[in-house]
């Protein structure tokens, strides 16, 4: 009885965030892509074409500057759990650059060129709390607090700096979550959704 009380209590304590994805596959690419650099930024930023330009204003001063430190090895956890796949190879920005260091499109594009052959954008673009006020019919008042997010991925060819897939995740979560559960479920989606769209292979099942 006891440890059916811990399972129980462990489900009602688990978390509920969820995920709504937009997506579109803007290109059609012959292969799958195996070797990925991941780049994770903290910012409403604009982000269309994989260039010198749109590096220097997007992703320069952003990948690894001081600020995001914490949310950005919080992130980096959660994308290595949920990619947890036996046939493609993470390579992340973080561990290829110091941090705040300043890199220059020549030398970043040079790294990403000789680890991989796609590069996945992740960027944060919104995260706060809803509050909800409630009270009681006795005038207790009691205010619950819900994380919610909004994150910007995008796919790109290494060789073309072309953008092969982008989706919109609009996550939210219960009073239960917190940063750690919206990252979780947004990237194991995220991971999900690359090999339903033929981009990423499926994982090799492993006979015990």
């Amino acid at each position: 009885m006891k440890y059916l009380f811990s399972i129980l209590t462990a489900l009602l304590f688990s978390s509920c965030a969820s995920s709504y994805l937009s997506s579109e596959k803007l290109t059609d690419p012959q292969k799958m892509y195996q070797k990925i650099f991941v780049i994770n930024i903290f910012d409403n930023v604009e982000f269309r074409q994989f260039n010198e330009k749109n590096y220097n204003s997007a992703i320069l001063n952003r990948f690894n500057e001081m600020n995001s430190l914490s949310v950005r090895r919080l992130m980096k956890e959660n994308i290595q759990n949920n990619f947890d796949n036996n046939r493609i190879q993470l390579v992340f920005a973080s561990d290829e650059f110091k941090i705040n260091q300043e890199v220059d499109y020549q030398n970043f594009i040079a790294k990403v060129e000789a680890n991989s052959d796609a590069i996945l954008l992740i960027n944060q673009a919104a995260f706060y709390y809803e509050k909800e006020i409630k009270s009681d019919s006795d005038g207790n008042i009691k205010t619950n607090t819900t994380p919610a997010g909004t994150f910007l991925t995008y796919l790109i060819d290494t060789k073309t700096k072309e953008l092969i897939w982008v989706g919109r995740f609009d996550s939210s979560g219960t009073v239960w979550d917190d940063k750690f559960s919206l990252y979780n479920n947004m990237s194991r989606k995220l991971h999900k959704q690359l090999i339903k769209e033929h981009l990423i292979p499926k994982p090799f099942q492993i006979k015990q």
